[in-house]
């Protein structure tokens, strides 16, 4: 299910700002994906917001950025705060 252009459901990443990283990091889709250990077609997913970028996953490319010195431009992942998990169909 779509996320919704530049709109992140969950609070952890958005396509646009996994792309802002990937083009900072000099990196195709193809690269990028076996930095990470997916598949292209993955990240081009993950880009256009068809898959949500899961906690774990996105804290990977944090850290991945940080160390080869793209780094994220958000507050959150500057601070790497725990994020509260919504139990499906609560409020």
């Amino acid at each position: 299910m779509p996320c919704g252009a530049g709109y992140d459901t969950n609070g952890i990443m958005t396509g646009a700002e996994l792309r802002g990283i990937r083009g900072r990091l000099g990196l195709t889709q193809a690269a990028f994906g076996e930095l990470v250990g997916v598949r292209r077609n993955t990240v081009a997913r993950w880009e256009r917001e068809e898959r949500s970028i899961n906690e774990p996953v996105a804290r990977l490319i944090e850290r991945l950025a940080a160390e080869r010195g793209a780094q994220t431009t958000r507050k959150e992942d500057r601070t790497m705060q725990p994020t509260r998990q919504r139990k499906k169909g609560g409020r």
